[in-house]
C-alpha cells in the first residue's frame, strides 16, 4: 500500500504513507488532503492493492481536530 500510494505522488492529493505493526497484519496510515482528487487517488490505491493481492482492505477514514483542538510543541534543538 504504501508503494502504491508512492506511485500516485503528491500531486495527486496523497502526502504519503506509512506502515506499522506489520508482524500482527498491519495498519496503514495514508495522509491525503480533503477533497475529490484525493478521495479518487485513494480509491485507485484500494483498487490495486485488492487486483495484486486478492484482499478487500478495510478502511477506517476521518479527521479530528488535531492541533485545534489539542494545541502544539515546537520542538528546537538543545545547543
Amino acid at each position: 500500500l504504501v508503494e502504491l500510494v508512492q506511485l500516485e505522488g503528491t500531486q495527486s492529493g496523497l502526502h504519503g504513507a506509512k506502515i506499522t505493526g506489520g508482524g500482527s497484519g498491519g495498519t496503514v496510515c495514508v495522509l491525503g488532503a480533503a477533497g475529490q482528487q484525493a478521495e479518487e487517488a485513494f480509491a485507485r490505491v484500494l483498487n490495486a492493492y485488492q487486483r495484486e493481492t486478492g484482499r478487500q482492505p478495510y478502511v477506517v477514514q476521518g479527521s479530528s481536530q488535531g492541533a485545534l483542538e489539542f494545541g502544539y510543541a515546537v520542538l528546537r534543538p538543545v545547543r
